[in-house]
């Protein structure tokens, strides 16, 4: 058989992704971290417990040593998108999908996945 017949038969199994945007590396700003960001993609995905995963992932080049101030520039979510802080930048950008408030650098859904599933981005 085909993966695609798995696939398809485990779908309600996997990630589901809402929302993909990609955020150019210089719109991006962090108050500690000085290296070189190679690529940034903001994510909104349901998780098979129908939980709401928002994350940002970034492409840097970076030793590892240097990339302590960049996870603490994430961990205190001081990290800013064209200046505006990420968490207000979040809201602004999930605004058709509903509210998410901020939380020592963790995302907190206020829309359920159902709604997520009817209204993607």
């Amino acid at each position: 058989m085909r993966p695609a017949y798995f696939y398809a038969w485990s779908a309600d199994q996997l990630p589901h992704i809402v929302s993909r945007t990609e955020i150019a590396p210089a719109d991006l700003g962090f108050q500690r971290w000085q290296g070189t960001l190679e690529a940034a993609t903001f994510w909104i995905i349901i998780l098979p417990s129908e939980r709401v995963l928002v994350t940002l992932s970034l492409d840097v080049t970076s030793d590892l040593i240097g990339t302590i101030p960049l996870l603490e520039n994430l961990y205190h979510a001081d990290v800013t998108v064209t200046g505006v802080p990420l968490s207000a930048w979040v809201c602004h950008t999930s605004d058709a999908v509903g509210r998410w408030a901020v939380e020592r650098g963790v995302f907190s859904p206020g829309a359920s996945s159902a709604d997520l599933r009817q209204h993607p981005r």
